[in-house]
């Protein structure tokens, strides 16, 4: 037996599937016996945990996250058909191909509500291959780690017409994208994704991310036509070229129905000859704005933040604001104030701000939340 490691770990696993999970020493010696055969065979595989959870163990599984930092593939595929309950899989820094990630959402289409898969490989002439039918799957975020792969939209469309939330990251989405027959999308995140011109987009939408989105111009606005998601609550732009007439009109709709909550504009080239007041827009229903590392006067900066009266959280960080405007922001009723590297501020006027009960960040770093707070927050 001992010459014939893979009959005797077949007649193991045999045994395994029989015995049910519990006290008893059998099992518990059944068990070892057959990891230590499992690492024996394969030492390489030794710390993958998927390659001895119990068919039991997986049949209960309803939540699964992996974080690691290797490859990830045949393992992970092979214990998914006896997980019949999982509603949840994130993998974070593994490696994975887009083959895999279907296999994965194949093996648990009747059950996955939320899929998400962030450093996903391959080449750029890669088939994506056919997408099984998800139509329990309502959030999805997917993550291209290497070379840019293209997404086919319709055929997602068709294959999860239930989608809430989608992620999509450094993707290239196929030309003139519709994605309108999406009637449940509310959050859509296409940072780093490219694209000839922004997809049609369903009036569902409550959260629109477009950061570090290079391609995208004016002229993306033309296919979305008269509708301009009246439902929005969060847009960003930051890290792009859009110039300020696309922002005023992808929020027109929103800031009308007093809708549009966080607006997040930073990080742009902005023209210095633009009428700030007609550009910009003004909302009295905005409570949070970004403005970034926004190359613009002083003096403009305080028209815009002027024009939202309501704000309690603005973002100025890396601007060459002053005391001035620190003294015009905690006089609006800003409440909360980001300064980090504003070196045109003294300490003097961020005390002051503080003396008025206002939360200030100077000279600290931003951060972010992470994207694993993120999915978990949802």
């Amino acid at each position: 037996m001992k010459g014939e490691n893979s009959l005797a770990l077949k007649i193991y696993e045999r045994g395994l599937n029989k015995v049910k999970i519990g006290t008893d020493d059998e099992r518990t010696r059944l068990q070892s016996i057959y990891n230590k055969l499992r690492r024996a065979q394969d030492p390489g595989k030794s710390l993958d945990p998927l390659e001895f959870l119990p068919v039991e163990l997986a049949a209960m599984l309803r939540f699964l996250e992996i974080h690691g930092s290797s490859v990830i593939g045949n393992s992970l595929v092979s214990s998914l058909p006896y997980a019949s309950h999982l509603e949840s899989i994130f993998v974070s820094n593994d490696k994975i191909t887009i083959s895999v990630v279907l296999d994965v959402l194949r093996a648990c289409r009747r059950t996955l509500v939320k899929a998400g898969f962030l450093q996903i490989v391959g080449q750029r002439t890669d088939s994506l291959g056919e997408w099984p039918k998800l139509d329990a799957l309502e959030k999805l975020h997917l993550g291209v780690a290497s070379a840019m792969l293209t997404l086919n939209i319709p055929e997602l469309i068709k294959a999860a017409p239930n989608i809430q939330v989608l992620w999509l990251s450094n993707w290239n989405l196929t030309p003139s994208a519709d994605m309108s027959p999406w009637t449940e999308l509310q959050d859509l995140d296409l940072r780093d994704t490219h694209f000839d011109r922004l997809p049609r987009l369903p009036p569902t939408l409550r959260r629109l991310t477009l950061r570090n989105a290079l391609d995208i111009g004016h002229d993306s606005l033309e296919a979305q036509g008269e509708n301009m998601l009246p439902l929005l609550e969060m847009f960003e732009c930051s890290r792009t070229y859009v110039c300020d007439g696309f922002i005023k009109a992808i929020t027109r709709e929103s800031i009308t129905r007093g809708n549009l909550k966080e607006l997040h504009i930073g990080r742009r080239a902005v023209e210095p000859r633009i009428n700030i007041e007609e550009e910009y827009p003004s909302s009295e229903s905005l409570e949070v704005l970004s403005l970034a590392y926004l190359m613009t006067p002083e003096d403009y900066l305080m028209v815009i933040v002027g024009r939202c009266p309501n704000l309690r959280s603005v973002d100025v960080s890396g601007t060459n604001i002053t005391g001035v405007a620190v003294k015009s922001f905690v006089k609006q009723g800003i409440v909360t104030l980001r300064l980090n590297e504003c070196y045109g501020v003294g300490s003097d006027a961020v005390d002051w701000a503080r003396s008025q009960g206002v939360e200030v960040m100077f000279n600290a770093s931003s951060g972010s939340s992470g994207l694993r707070a993120a999915w978990n927050a949802i």
